[in-house]
């Protein structure tokens, strides 16, 4: 590979560079590289040929490295509090798919938390010992900035335009929440909706008032964080504004367990007086009374797209990759 022809000339070829040079991904260099796995004679030769094109020295560092345990992969997680990253189980199967995709990788996964919009301050991405960087909860800014660092960056959640995102089919979810409870014959559909700076529940609040808009119902909205203190508040509000709502779709399903409460401390019945359809198909979606509706998005696999959209050749993957979101009807929003 020519020196004009780098992506950052007048800089050190990295092992992303390889990667893109031999069409493999910078977890088959690894392998080639450590010759702790077998790799098959035609691949091993286009690595070593890519090698030698792009200049990129395999100094003892990086050889330790390649075959110490595999190469690290930062999971970086921005929450808005450190106990939101505790208590919400979303983030727990985030770890677990993109865990489970690494070890099948022979690459090891470091979680690191950090408040909103201090992502570019955590260390680790700064570093250069990391083969690349999952973000949760970046902004456009934080995501254009990492990617700059010069190692891949993968986004859970559309940011930056040039930046990698997987994420569920958010919009065509909720929308399926929103039809099925007008199909129900609910006419006063509220929604409990995340946070306006974060694309899920951008696209998610779209779904809904789509839906709303095409059956010619008025849209009824509260604002909330992906936190039950907030779903709480934002609950008590739309009774005091909207007393005969009798249907709220959530942003996702830890809220609804909030919203769930608050309506029987109200003395509204679920689904007899309102019905309620969660997002995300998780653990407390199980654990409710009754047993919560949602839109289940399939977290896990998620991450794991992650994990191999990182490690596989640049560019080989859409921008924008998505996973369909599918409704589950349980008996929270019964007929």
């Amino acid at each position: 590979m020519a020196e004009e022809g780098r992506k950052n000339p007048g800089k050190p070829p990295t092992i992303a560079e390889v990667a893109y040079e031999a069409g493999v991904s910078i977890a088959t260099v690894s392998r080639v590289v450590s010759g702790r796995d077998r790799v098959r004679e035609a691949t091993r030769l286009r690595v070593e040929q890519a090698i030698a094109a792009t200049g990129w020295a395999v100094n003892p560092a990086a050889r330790q490295l390649a075959g110490g345990g595999g190469d690290e992969v930062v999971l970086a997680v921005a929450v808005a509090d450190r106990r939101e990253f505790a208590s919400d189980p979303h983030y727990a199967r985030v770890i677990a798919g993109a865990q489970e995709e690494a070890a099948r990788l022979g690459l090891r996964l470091c979680v690191h938390v950090a408040s909103l919009g201090s992502l570019p301050d955590l260390t680790p991405l700064r570093g250069r010992r990391h083969l690349g960087a999952i973000l949760v909860n970046a902004s456009p800014g934080e995501a254009s900035f990492i990617s700059a660092l010069g190692r891949p960056v993968v986004s859970m959640g559309t940011t930056a335009p040039d930046v990698p995102s997987v994420d569920p089919e958010n919009e065509a979810g909720a929308s399926s929440a929103a039809g099925h409870l007008i199909a129900g014959g609910r006419r006063r559909i509220a929604m409990i909706a995340g946070p306006a700076r974060n694309p899920c529940a951008r696209e998610r609040l779209a779904g809904y008032r789509a839906c709303a808009r095409a059956a010619g119902l008025r849209e009824v909205r509260q604002n909330a964080d992906f936190t039950r203190v907030d779903a709480a508040r934002a609950t008590r509000d739309l009774l005091v504004t909207t007393p005969d709502v009798d249907a709220i779709f959530v942003a996702s399903d830890l809220m609804a367990t909030a919203v769930l409460q608050v309506l029987a401390a109200s003395g509204r019945r679920v689904p007899e007086d309102v019905a309620i359809v969660g997002f995300d198909d998780s653990p407390p979606a199980w654990m409710t009374t009754p047993v919560l509706s949602t839109v289940h998005q399939p977290v896990e696999k998620l991450a794991g797209l992650a994990v191999r959209t990182l490690t596989g050749p640049p560019g080989a993957c859409p921008l924008d990759q998505r996973m369909p979101a599918r409704l589950v009807v349980r008996s929270s929003s019964a007929a």
